[in-house]
């Protein structure tokens, strides 16, 4: 019996993260069009609906578009990696030793597809945490090269970019 009570946390825990990472994955694509549609990467173009985009578009809702939606994945990274802890921490901790304590091969085997699983989760997570990684890099570099930090010493190295080009 107490190795159905940590199942049916595990369990829940297994959809929550399913459904967290699957929004993360969901967030990661939308900042991914968000700031390559429109023919402006770092303002955001068209904030990934529908057609082209006006210049006031650009001034006014793509960079705080690509703002917003970098929040949310910062938000989202935190709940989640708080979740693999604690699915991790409830395996190992509870649903081992009570799978162990029952005897039955199928409990076990069960501990170990829930390991596969979380093994799985990581797995997207990280892959899709890489992926915003590298888009931050991408509008990093783009802000530096577009000049849009505005501090004074900007206008030194925009000044020799200018040169340069």
């Amino acid at each position: 019996q107490d190795f159905d009570v940590w199942k049916r946390e595990a369990t829940k825990l297994e959809r929550n993260l399913e459904d967290k990472v699957a929004k993360y994955q969901q967030l990661a694509q939308r900042l991914n069009q968000t700031t390559t549609s429109g023919g402006s990467d770092l303002l955001g173009g068209n904030n990934g609906v529908g057609g082209g985009s006006s210049s006031m578009d650009l001034e006014s809702g793509g960079a705080s578009t690509t703002a917003t939606l970098l929040s949310q994945v910062d938000a989202l990274h935190s709940e989640i990696q708080r979740h693999l802890t604690q699915w991790n921490e409830v395996l190992t901790t509870r649903l081992q030793p009570a799978a162990e304590r029952s005897g039955k091969s199928q409990h076990l085997l069960l501990v170990k597809r829930y390991r596969e699983i979380l093994y799985d989760f990581s797995q997207d997570f990280k892959k899709t945490a890489t992926q915003i990684q590298r888009k931050r890099q991408q509008l990093e570099l783009f802000r530096g090269a577009n000049g849009m930090n505005g501090s004074g010493a900007n206008k030194t190295e925009d000044e020799a970019m200018q040169h340069l080009l």
